[in-house]
């Protein structure tokens, strides 16, 4: 294979493109559905054609800070990931070089600190740079026994939880935008802070789930390097119920929230629609979770709980524009 096309699928693989990307679709439709449900809805159209310059450079945002945070957490984790065999990374196959991972990393951070500076200002900058410093925390020094008091990533539950604020930031700093810069009285906008509380809400719980989950995956190396995940700690078996009932809750919990924000029928049944696949989704990693005994069958589970994200995702963003139909 050419060297180039090997280093470009590397560096997708290093930065988990597909996760980067949604982060960024996340950050938009966080604003759109604040836009949408604000005191004076505009509809999403006029969104986009008005803040076009914003949503091209913010969209690039999240997809830099997220594909940094996933590099330093694949660059710290090496020495584990190369015990469990995990040739799906880049650097155990030998694709990337550590000093190419430091420098794709360095670049990502300071490009989604800067990007955020000059197009939203120093406040948001200020967040951003909270949730660099938690990333590298996350991270950091994770298979460095006389280092590793400083990872995140060993502490278990609490880091299941940064990762998790991390998945939700984008859609929550999307929202917050619109309504700090874009509406006359942010705190008068109750319905578009509720929609965006209960996401928060639902994401999290969600995202800690789809973690606890991955854990299992990885049980064998995190044991022997003393990561403290919910499988660890509390069994396979634990991790397996627990991990899939946070999954059902959120999906509950968004379920609701389209119901509730959406006064469209035609957006709503796009919505439920959406929701319902993702259900099946869930259910269905759900089946393979339980059926299956062996980690490396089990991390089917992977590929079909990002599928969720993404349409959990296109259920806000369709439903926002079936929405504006109605205005």
């Amino acid at each position: 294979m050419n060297t180039v096309v090997i280093k470009i699928k590397a560096l997708w693989n290093f930065t988990r493109g597909t996760l980067a990307i949604l982060a960024g679709f996340t950050a938009i439709a966080g604003g759109l559905t604040a836009a949408i449900l604000s005191n004076n809805p505009i509809p999403p159209w006029e969104v986009v054609q008005s803040h076009l310059f914003v949503l091209v450079l913010g969209f690039w945002i999240p997809v830099l800070l997220v594909s940094a945070s996933m590099g330093i957490n694949d660059y710290y984790d090496y020495p584990i990931d190369l015990k469990n065999k995990r040739f799906d990374r880049p650097l155990v196959r030998g694709d990337l070089s550590p000093q190419e991972a430091r420098i794709i990393i360095f670049l990502c951070y300071i490009g989604g600190v800067i990007l955020t500076f000059f197009l939203i200002g120093p406040l948001f900058t200020a967040l951003v740079i909270f949730f660099v410093i938690l990333s590298v925390f996350y991270s950091y020094k994770s298979s460095d026994p006389e280092k590793s008091q400083f990872s995140l990533k060993k502490k278990g539950l609490l880091g299941n939880f940064v990762v998790a604020i991390g998945h939700l930031a984008p859609f929550l700093l999307g929202g917050l935008y619109w309504i700090i810069f874009q509406t006359s009285d942010p705190f008068s906008e109750i319905k578009a802070l509720y929609a965006l509380v209960v996401f928060a809400i639902a994401t999290l719980l969600g995202i800690i789930g789809r973690e606890i989950l991955k854990g299992i995956i990885d049980v064998t190396g995190d044991k022997e390097h003393d990561i403290q995940t919910i499988a660890v700690k509390f069994g396979v078996k634990f991790a397996k119920v627990s991990g899939f009932s946070l999954l059902i809750i959120a999906l509950v919990l968004l379920t609701i929230l389209i119901v509730t924000v959406f006064s469209s029928i035609l957006a709503k049944i796009i919505g439920l629609t959406l929701m319902l696949i993702s259900f099946v989704s869930v259910i269905w990693a759900g089946f393979i979770l339980f059926r299956e005994e062996d980690p490396a069958r089990i991390a089917r589970i992977r590929s079909i709980t990002r599928f969720t994200l993404w349409i959990v995702i296109a259920a806000f963003i369709i439903s926002t524009f079936a929405q504006g139909f109605a205005l």
